[in-house]
């Protein structure tokens, strides 16, 4: 079992298959390993959160361009093109377990396909290689 980082905002919220958990300011939240979280501010105040991953492959390169797309999406979540990029280049180091599995086997090939024409991915020309399968 891991934990999740140290909480600076007044609350935050760990998500997990079936679970959700609500935890304090300075708390941990467990979550065990290769199991799908996710969390998010639950409160007004910057959510500020400290954690290890290991092994560590290239989850900073990953999230950082998803929170990049997400930002300069508007904030809701990340561009198409760019999540069928990054789902379908790091599919053996991460998932997203909120895009249905339709979405990503057919809909992703096509977007990334129409993403290929339109050069939508010249931004990723230096993206690190997918970790290999441990």
């Amino acid at each position: 079992m891991s934990t999740s980082p140290w909480c600076r905002a007044k609350w935050a919220r760990l998500s997990r298959v079936r679970s959700l958990f609500i935890t304090p300011r300075g708390s941990r939240a467990p979550f065990c390993i290769g199991v799908a979280h996710r969390f998010w501010n639950a409160g007004e105040q910057p959510l500020i959160c400290r954690g290890w991953i290991k092994p560590i492959d290239n989850i900073e390169y990953f999230l950082t361009e998803i929170f990049n797309s997400t930002k300069a999406n508007g904030g809701k979540r990340p561009e198409l093109y760019d999540s069928a990029f990054l789902m379908h280049r790091y599919k053996t180091e991460f998932d997203m377990t909120e895009i249905p599995p339709f979405v990503k086997t057919f809909i992703f090939p096509i977007i990334l396909f129409i993403g290929k024409f339109l050069g939508k991915y010249k931004k990723f020309a230096d993206a690190p290689a997918p970790a290999r399968p441990r």
